[in-house]
Parts: structure tokens; C-alpha cells; sequence
């Protein structure tokens, strides 16, 4: 089969006689073309995981086959097979194979592929040592060995960006546990993969545990164990750093706090709190956000700490309305773009400067443009990446505002596909569409 590329410009919306024509904004191409694998074939159904993305790479899966596909030449870099026993449904595995009796090791073999199967699982992409890899959960099922019941381990299995299979690797369990969940988290920034086991104990505590994943051999690194404080279901994983919740019960109530800590050597960074109601975060690459004390957890604040990893410091930064930091939004940097009510019952639209722990600009709805002063809308529909922030109000007027100081650009932009550098990806069977932002 060989790859069709369709592309589709749309004509950009002129600009308002208020826009600066020497500044440089983002224009939109539409992209359309098909997976180029000749053994799936025209009737392929391809799936997409939460972390088959990577700048401009993608990697999608179908049955056992996986292909890296390269969003800025719009090109399939290479299609190629797991050679997995099960593609569809778990594999039948005779009792006279080798896989799960005593001191077996999996391996790239033919007796561990045939007994191995993707199931549901999409694969990843990582970053490790300067050269992308593809990470595929798979499960080898054991059969009926005598008196050994039939079940299966999780595995995981790595492909270099050539689209060779390199490496099969079983995780181990912890020890005296069996069947523990995994769950793959990626660094936001360098793309590296961190593995993370859970597990409840016989009084139904929480346990997990955590390791680095090298991706070129799929070793993990010493495993964690951070203790039973932790808050399993709400972490980040950035800058070579994991941010997370805490939660420990005291003689007056419960507890809640905020860690942080090195992935590398485990070393703590930062333990903020204890507070007597939980608060909500956001991590950016050396600090920490945090919703200000409310009456009731999530309510509205003016007022943020911006807390520093490298010297423990924390600092007030004071909004001129209230703002909820789960309506907040990322340019990539450490300026968050928020929306709240004022006093007066006016939407308001408000840059952070974390690092300075100041705002940047703010306005609300009905202040006049610094230019043509005519009223404008604060945007419903909000989206912030790189240099610009695009949103939309309740008639439907299209802004993409400049994060440095506020201004209308003036090109009316789409903002649903306004995600990351890229645009969001669809897919439909074998075909690949998104809307890629131009500079």
C-alpha cells in the first residue's frame, strides 16, 4: 500500500484593523494521509495510547503490529510485526511448552513469543539517551503444567526506532505479592518512563512502588516504596521529579500535604504542609502551585503559593479575582493562563508568573482593548500553547491573544485542536488527520 498525503490550507481570517501585520502568529494546516503498512492493509483498524505521543512521533497499534509515524514529513517511518503467538485473543499454550515452569526466563524466543499476547494494552514512547523507543505492554500466559494452574505475567517489550524488537522483559512482583497492577507514567520534559506498581495489602491499605524504566533494555531501577502516606491516584511526573499528594491520619483528623522528590536517588525535595483540607496543584519544572486555604475544597482563591524545590522557599501570589487552578491552563512554560469571577460578577482572564510570583496582566470583561478601546469578552473556551492563547466567548468570537502582555492578535483561530505544537491526533481505521499549528 503505499502512503497518500492530502493537505488542506484554509484561508486565514483577515486581520482587525487594531493587529499588529509585523507580528508573527501561528497559522493551522489540515493533514489527512494513511499508515503505510502493506501487512495490515487498507482495512486496518489502528489504535493510539495516552502515551503513544511524543513531539512530533506517534506510534499506533494494530493486533501485533505497531508503526512509528512522523507528524512533520507526514511520513510512516516503519511498520513492523512483535511476532506475538496471540494477536486477537490470548494464546493457547500447550502444556509442553517451556514458558512458566521453574527457573524459565522470557526471552526472545519462539517458545515465549507464541505464549505472549498485546491484549488491550497501547504502547508508549520514551526518550532514553537521546533515541526514541517504543514500550508495548504485552502478557505471556502460562498453561497447565502438572499442578500449576494456568495464568499469565505482565511483560513489557521494546522496539528501537528502526522498528526492531530489541528486548523482552518480565517485572518482577513485589515480594509476597501476586498480580499487582502496573501503570506506565512519563517525565513531561524528558520523555523518560517510569514504571509504577499497586497493590492492597489483606486490610485493604494501598501500597505502590516505582522504578525507572531504562528503555533500551527495559530494566527497571531500584524499586520505591514511598510508604503508605501517599496518595495513590493523583502524581506527576516531571523534570526528572515526581509531585504528589499525601494523606495520613492523625490523633485530630486527617492530614494533607504535598511531597516532592529526585526519581534518581529518591532524595526529598520538598514536604509542604500539613493541612487540615486538601488543596489542588499544578507542577511546572522547578515549582509548585497551590491553591490558597478555602472554606470548602475547590473553591475559588485569589490567592496561589508558588513554592520552590531548590531552596524550600514558598510565595504568595495574589490574583485580583479568585481563581480555581483546575481551570487554569499551560503554555508549556511557567505561566499559567486563569479565568475566574470578580467582585462584580465579570468574568476576568489572568497570566501568572510563577517564577517572579507576580501577575503579569489581567482584565476582565467589558475593559476596553489598550488599542481601539472597544469592550472586549473574556474567552470561555481557553487553550495556551507556546507564545499565544486561543479561546472563544459565548457569541462565538475567536481570540488568540498574546501570554506576554494580553493583546488580540487578531486571527481568529479554531481552538478545539489547539493541544501541543502538533495539533490533536484523530484516527479513523488507517487514515491520520489533525490540524498542525505553523510558525
Amino acid at each position: 500500500m503505499t502512503s497518500s498525503t492530502t493537505t488542506d490550507e484554509p484561508t486565514p481570517a483577515p486581520l482587525r484593523p487594531d493587529a499588529d501585520p509585523e507580528l508573527k502568529i501561528r497559522t493551522f494546516k489540515s493533514f489527512d494521509f494513511t499508515v503505510d503498512c502493506p501487512a495490515v492493509g487498507d482495512e486496518g483498524s489502528w489504535d493510539l495510547g495516552d502515551l503513544g505521543q511524543w513531539d512530533n512521533w506517534f506510534v499506533v497499534r494494530a493486533a501485533d503490529y505497531l508503526a512509528l509515524v512522523d507528524r512533520s514529513t507526514q511520513s510512516t517511518q516503519w511498520c513492523s510485526t512483535m511476532a506475538l503467538g496471540g494477536t486477537t485473543a490470548a494464546p493457547i499454550v500447550t502444556s509442553d511448552s517451556p514458558v512458566g515452569r521453574p527457573d524459565y526466563t522470557p526471552a526472545l524466543d519462539d517458545n515465549t513469543l507464541a505464549a505472549a499476547w498485546p491484549g488491550n494494552a497501547e504502547p508508549d514512547i520514551a526518550i532514553h539517551a537521546g533515541r526514541l523507543w517504543v514500550v508495548q505492554p504485552i502478557e505471556i500466559v502460562r498453561p497447565d503444567i502438572q499442578s500449576q494452574q494456568r495464568q499469565s505475567y505482565s511483560v513489557l517489550l521494546g522496539l528501537d526506532d528502526t522498528g526492531k524488537v530489541s528486548w523482552l522483559r518480565q517485572l518482577d512482583q513485589p515480594p509476597g505479592i501476586t498480580g499487582a497492577g502496573i501503570q506506565i507514567d512519563r517525565d513531561a520534559t524528558t520523555g523518560e518512563l517510569l514504571v509504577v506498581q499497586t497493590w492492597s495489602d489483606d486490610d485493604g491499605v494501598g501500597h505502590l512502588r516505582l522504578g525507572s524504566l531504562d528503555a533500551s533494555t527495559g530494566l527497571v531501577a531500584k524499586w520505591r516504596s514511598p510508604g503508605v502516606d501517599w496518595d495513590l491516584d493523583d502524581r506527576v511526573f516531571i523534570g526528572g521529579t515526581i509531585v504528589h499528594r499525601t494523606r495520613s491520619e492523625e490523633a485530630t483528623g486527617t492530614a494533607y500535604g504535598m511531597a516532592v522528590r529526585r526519581v534518581a536517588n529518591w532524595t526529598r525535595l520538598a514536604a509542604i504542609g500539613p493541612w487540615d483540607r486538601d488543596r489542588r496543584f499544578r507542577a511546572i519544572m522547578d515549582r509548585l502551585v497551590i491553591q490558597g486555604p478555602t472554606i470548602d475544597y475547590g473553591s475559588p482563591t485569589n490567592k496561589v503559593l508558588s513554592y520552590s524545590y531548590a531552596d524550600g522557599s514558598g510565595r504568595t501570589i495574589t490574583a485580583p479575582f479568585p481563581i480555581d487552578l483546575d481551570r487554569c491552563v499551560g503554555n508549556g512554560a511557567s505561566k499559567p493562563v486563569c479565568t475566574g469571577t470578580t467582585g462584580d460578577e465579570k468574568d476576568a482572564i489572568a497570566v501568572l508568573d510563577v517564577a517572579q510570583a507576580k501577575v503579569d496582566w489581567w482584565w476582565k470583561t467589558g475593559s476596553p482593548d489598550p488599542k481601539t478601546k472597544v469592550p472586549r469578552a473574556v474567552p470561555r473556551d481557553l487553550a495556551a500553547w507556546g507564545d499565544y492563547i486561543y479561546g472563544s466567548n459565548a457569541e462565538g468570537v475567536r481570540y488568540v491573544m498574546d501570554v506576554a502582555t494580553g493583546a488580540d492578535v487578531g486571527l481568529e483561530t479554531d481552538i478545539r485542536e489547539v493541544t501541543n505544537a502538533y495539533g490533536e491526533i484523530s484516527i479513523f481505521g488507517n487514515r491520520v488527520s489533525w490540524d498542525m499549528p505553523l510558525p
